[in-house]
């Protein structure tokens, strides 16, 4: 066992009962393998291709919240006319902007 001094070494927070600590997703949780995650977290997980975290972005840059106060009225028919289209509330706002922006005559982002 280590003692609280030696930093390289796993200190259980339960003692083993037969060389086991546990079980994680059914898969007995030992020295050996404590030892062998360990030696993957370090050597940076070699073979795993990440993910990114979060949502995808939908455009080909970073979206910013914009807070806009509307009479509810409005706000209740763009929800209806979302949902009519199949679409979010969000993403029809979106389009509500770009297409008066395209009326104005300014080309939308």
């Amino acid at each position: 066992m280590s003692t609280s001094t030696d930093k390289t070494r796993f200190v259980p927070f339960v003692e083993a009962t037969d060389g086991i600590y546990g079980y994680i997703n059914g898969v007995a949780v030992t020295d050996e393998v404590i030892e062998r995650l360990n030696a993957n977290a370090e050597a940076g997980f070699p073979g795993v291709k990440s993910r990114p975290v979060g949502r995808p972005l939908l455009l080909d840059e970073p979206l910013v919240s914009v807070s806009v106060r509307l009479p509810g009225g409005q706000v209740r028919q763009a929800h209806e006319q979302a949902a009519s289209e199949g679409i979010s509330f969000p993403e029809f706002m979106r389009q509500i902007v770009k297409a008066g922006m395209e009326v104005r005559g300014q080309q939308a982002a």
